[in-house]
């Protein structure tokens, strides 16, 4: 009996410790995040919330930040953006920058091609349009603040480009990078916005690395 006490008590301290040597960013995470991008960050299509695993620091800061200023995600027609603006607001901010970092040292999740859209035509588009900021692979690139695109859901790409394009997301006078987006995507069509979501996952097959 004596022995099961205290197999018991030394257990109940090691799981204490653990918990108590968890950040508060690790914590918040858990709590918050992962319930609908779940626990590595790789999204939820039942949910249809976006893969966030690996997106850098210096993109994911900005956006929480976004959220919580009211730049982003106060659209009625954006209700996913809406939930993320409620979320958002219950953030401490000085956990927005060791969450930013948490986040972008998730393993990536290659974009995979489920719309099965014109990757033809969306090569096309690409280089026209998106590959200046993003660069030829989908990377992204720190100087303009836009994000890699290669480890993001292909059906959450088409969505945000429509959003972008219908004036849903980036709307917001202060949001000067929604602004650029807007005149980027403007000419697009329904069939342009699905190849190049599509074709991102090429990229994403050649670029991504394997992980082992």
């Amino acid at each position: 009996m004596i022995r099961l006490q205290v197999g018991f008590l030394v257990g109940s301290l090691l799981v204490t410790s653990l918990v108590a040597a968890e950040s508060p960013e690790r914590r918040k995470f858990t709590e918050l995040c992962a319930t609908c991008h779940g626990n590595r960050g790789q999204g939820r299509a039942d949910l249809k919330t976006p893969s966030i695993a690996a997106l850098p620091y210096w993109y994911v800061e900005p956006q929480l930040s976004k959220f919580r200023k009211s730049i982003r995600g106060t659209n009625p027609k954006d209700l996913h953006g809406m939930q993320m603006h409620a979320v958002a607001q219950t953030l401490d901010p000085k956990l927005l920058e060791g969450l930013a970092q948490l986040i972008s040292g998730l393993p990536r999740n290659p974009t995979l091609n489920t719309l099965k859209g014109d990757q033809e035509r969306g090569e096309e588009v690409f280089r026209e349009v998106c590959m200046q900021c993003h660069r030829f692979n989908a990377s992204g690139e720190k100087v303009f603040g836009s994000p890699p695109l290669y480890g993001l859901q292909d059906w959450y790409i088409e969505r945000q480009l429509r959003n972008f394009r219908n004036r849903i997301r980036g709307g917001d006078e202060r949001d000067l990078k929604g602004a650029k987006m807007h005149k980027m995507v403007n000419e697009l069509s329904d069939d342009d916005l699905k190849g190049v979501a599509s074709y991102i996952a090429v990229l994403a097959e050649r670029y991504v690395p394997k992980s082992k």
